[in-house]
């Protein structure tokens, strides 16, 4: 009886297990797979607290651990990434402003360009290299105050060489996004070494051989595109149409949602909501369904004091946003 219990409970760990498994992370992450996490988590761990150290101390200190336990170039290059998420905060009240590395470090918060320096700062002393990106990201803005949903801001990130391969990194977002001039503190693994084809719909470098990609995609172009999350990808869908930004329900029509049939994405749930005038999310669950293997959403039910819909992952997160213009 005994053994039978036994065998019973094995079997449901296991289906739930099944049921239950993460999306794999090289869905979207070229590095993320090759990485020991428990490993590098136990290296951040060991290092001094930001506050009892100058940045050439702490730098000489991630170092010593690279050669110590010892970390790939792979592994050493996430353990900056990760530190610079619990140890340095964005300034959203001045994102653009031009400063030191060694100034983000000494103050624990920087802007934009800042933080992708400090990251360049900490991977030269690993003997990784690492270059800034300049370019523009679409954030999340004050809609009481601009009565818009997001706008275009300028942006830097990384790429890095790793086995004379480039990857892109951005240990900026990675600790969180700004809503206004206000934080929101969330840690984000999907930024390193995100897939190029991903990225491209957040980020959009200026010089176009960072695009990293074969067909590249023009300014005017993404400018239009709406605005995507990481949740979106991490979720495990895949492409949405319309690509605009900008939806008219009048004109009919739906949004459609593909994802990847191979990632256990039964479970993947989608929620739909509107935002109105009176900046009151309201539910559209019921306009979404399966179709196809597919996931679609009705704009028939959408109403005219309406300014933006946001597509919300099973974790409940935003994935995509639109504005509605009527």
């Amino acid at each position: 009886m005994r053994l039978l219990f036994f065998i019973i409970l094995t079997f449901a760990l296991f289906i739930y297990q099944i049921l239950n498994d993460p999306l794999p992370k090289s869905f979207y992450s070229y590095l993320l797979e090759d990485i020991r996490e428990d490993v590098v988590d136990a290296s951040i761990l060991k290092l001094p607290k930001r506050t009892s150290v100058d940045i050439l101390k702490m730098c000489l200190a991630m170092a010593n651990e690279k050669k110590t336990v010892p970390l790939s170039d792979i592994e050493a290059a996430f353990l900056i990434y990760k530190w610079i998420t619990k140890n340095i905060d964005i300034n959203c009240a001045d994102y653009n402003k031009d400063e030191s590395s060694v100034s983000v470090y000494n103050s624990g918060i920087g802007s934009f360009v800042g933080i992708s320096s400090l990251f360049n700062t900490m991977c030269s002393i690993m003997n990784i290299e690492s270059i800034t990106i300049t370019g523009f990201n679409k954030r999340l803005d004050s809609v009481q105050t601009t009565n818009k949903l997001f706008t275009k801001v300028e942006h830097y990130w990384n790429y890095i060489l790793i086995n004379n391969t480039y990857y892109l990194v951005d240990p900026t977002l990675a600790g969180g996004f700004c809503y206004g001039i206000y934080l929101k503190k969330r840690y984000s693994e999907y930024y390193f070494g995100t897939k190029p084809e991903f990225l491209i719909k957040s980020h959009f470098p200026t010089k176009e051989k960072y695009q990293f990609l074969d067909n590249k995609i023009s300014e005017e172009k993404w400018d239009q595109w709406l605005m995507i999350t990481p949740h979106f990808y991490t979720t495990g869908m895949k492409s949405i149409t319309p690509e605009n930004m900008n939806i008219n329900p009048k004109d009919g029509g739906k949004i459609v949602i593909t994802y990847d049939e191979s990632l256990h994405n039964e479970k993947i749930k989608i929620n739909c909501g509107v935002l109105n005038k009176n900046l009151e999310v309201i539910s559209i669950n019921k306009d979404v369904q399966r179709v196809d293997d597919n996931i679609e959403i009705s704009l028939e039910n959408i109403g005219d004091d309406v300014i933006g819909i946001a597509i919300f992952s099973s974790t409940d997160f935003s994935a995509a946003i639109y504005n509605v213009i009527n």
